[in-house]
């Protein structure tokens, strides 16, 4: 028997990357709290974006994740990232209180309690190199980059590879073909 090996190890870790959201992550009917997927998938977005380098302001600075409105992942957000790195940049978890400081996000998880704020809120890092990610219907169209969305009691994505351009992001290929449609 012969064995094939990838000849470029992205591969293999695409591989694996699909098979952990496949398995636990995004896509696994909701049996188990909807807020630990989503806290997964928030950490695991960020593997597969490309920030500006002057988006960290020093080489050890930490990536910033910040939570605005009402945190829906009492904790769980915390355990997703504890000990964890983003290209060798230790992951902090912020509630953001201040319009101002979601600027120093790189990545902002708005929860659906900010629906009514969507505009402002988005319009606040429009141009500020950070990953958008929401939970709410038109997410996308106000601006958003990510929005989760239920289908068939499973927790998926859609991706606005266009509001990923616009705030100077790079989103790897391998998460765009993991996302679905815009509805």
């Amino acid at each position: 028997m012969t064995i094939v090996r990838p000849t470029r190890p992205w591969i293999l870790a695409a591989f694996f990357f699909i098979a952990f959201i496949a398995s636990r992550g995004c896509f696994a009917a909701e049996t188990t709290d909807e807020y630990q997927k989503k806290a997964e998938c928030l950490f695991n977005f960020a593997k597969f974006v490309q920030w500006p380098a002057h988006k960290f302001s020093q080489p050890d600075a930490p990536f910033i994740l910040g939570v605005i409105g009402t945190d829906p992942f009492r904790g769980l957000l915390e355990e997703a990232v504890q000990d964890q790195r983003i290209n060798d940049h230790v992951v902090v978890v912020k509630h953001i209180t201040s319009m101002e400081e979601m600027r120093k996000c790189h990545l902002i998880f708005v929860s659906r309690s900010e629906s009514a704020r969507l505009g402002p809120i988005l319009a606040q890092v429009r141009g500020e190199n950070v990953l958008t990610v929401g939970e709410t219907d038109k997410f996308l169209s106000r601006g958003g980059i990510i929005n989760f969305v239920s289908i068939d009691n499973a927790v998926r994505f859609e991706i606005s590879e266009s509001a990923a351009h616009h705030a100077g992001l790079k989103i790897s290929s391998r998460l765009m073909m993991l996302g679905i449609a815009s509805r």
